[in-house]
């Protein structure tokens, strides 16, 4: 059997790097958009590796372009607006990128008839904020749960989710749905929990004096994983995932954002004062969201592998590489 041609939306992402990294280690070829004007340095250590296309996934002639020129087995597709926070301010930018990008990449596959013959599995990425907020009698979240999200990124990739399923249903494309839990490590840009925290304390740790930490809401437990088990879950996902099925990610336990600020804290070089800062606070929030994953582990073989504490030190440390 060749080795499957894999097409990555958004390659030059947080996650998106990771999965071409994991791809390439399984000897796939690689292709991915990059939306014109956005770094690949991410990609550095693997630039030479991977096909690149310059497309803008809200023109739908470009996409079409981006696929006739790779003629993918696998379309992964992570290119979008992933920020919860970033969500409430800009919500008609997160809804459209969400949206749009997801609806010109399907129909452009449907439409293609060259391209349509040469995939296999389309993996549509949504998010458990989906979810929205659940009774804690719910957990852990089936992926029959009701879609009830409470803002507008959760909206946004909800409304994505039903668009796949749509296509599935209604145009027979191999689609298999999934839903990521919260997933943080190196290259994660701020504006998420994690490298929010490990981007102060590294800053902090230089300071000689008032190393003071603003905080928002740290009773909210979510189902943390590392990246680097995300997208092999990817993988496994367009490898074995059963076409029309939906199946969760994630570690399948809760964590407390107040638990990883106590750890980083402790895994601070320099003494630091975490404070209640109300700016931080989010409009609505969740207040607990965590899947089973059973389905995934059962049916192609997921299962995490990297200690939570060694995603923590390896964050902090890309941060603290460029602070």
């Amino acid at each position: 059997m060749s080795a499957p041609r894999v097409f990555i939306t958004g390659i030059n992402g947080f996650a998106g790097s990771h999965l071409a990294e994991v791809c390439l280690s399984h000897g796939d070829r690689v292709a991915g958009t990059v939306m014109p004007g956005t770094s690949v340095e991410h990609l550095r250590a693997v630039r030479r590796s991977v096909e690149l296309v310059r497309v803008d996934l809200l023109k739908p002639k470009s996409v079409s372009t981006a696929l006739d020129r790779t003629r993918p087995n696998w379309v992964i597709h992570l290119a979008a607006s992933t920020s919860v926070g970033d969500s409430f301010d800009a919500p008609h930018e997160t809804i459209r990128n969400n949206i749009i990008s997801t609806l010109n990449l399907l129909e452009a596959i449907r439409s293609g008839k060259t391209i349509k013959r040469s995939i296999e599995k389309i993996i549509m990425v949504a998010s458990s904020e989906v979810y929205g907020r659940v009774r804690p009698s719910m957990i852990p979240l089936s992926e029959k749960t009701p879609l009830a999200p409470v803002n507008p990124y959760g909206a946004s990739k909800a409304a994505a989710d039903l668009i796949a399923f749509s296509y599935g249903e209604s145009f027979g494309l191999p689609i298999v749905r999934v839903r990521a839990s919260n997933h943080t490590g190196p290259r994660q840009r701020t504006g998420f929990v994690v490298p929010d925290f490990c981007e102060a304390v590294s800053r902090l740790e230089k300071k000689k004096s008032g190393r003071v930490m603003p905080v928002g809401n740290l009773s909210a437990r979510r189902d943390f994983s590392d990246v680097r088990d995300i997208v092999r879950g990817y993988r496994l996902l367009a490898q074995k995932g059963r076409v029309g099925g939906v199946y969760h990610l994630g570690s399948g336990q809760a964590r407390s954002v107040r638990s990883i600020l106590n750890a980083l804290l402790k895994m601070a070089r320099q003494p630091i004062n975490a404070v209640p800062d109300p700016k931080k606070m989010r409009p609505v929030e969740v207040p607990i969201l965590v899947p089973d994953i059973s389905r995934a582990q059962r049916e192609v073989g997921y299962a995490p592998t990297i200690a939570w504490a060694q995603t923590l030190a390896d964050t902090l440390e890309y941060y603290r590489q460029r602070a």
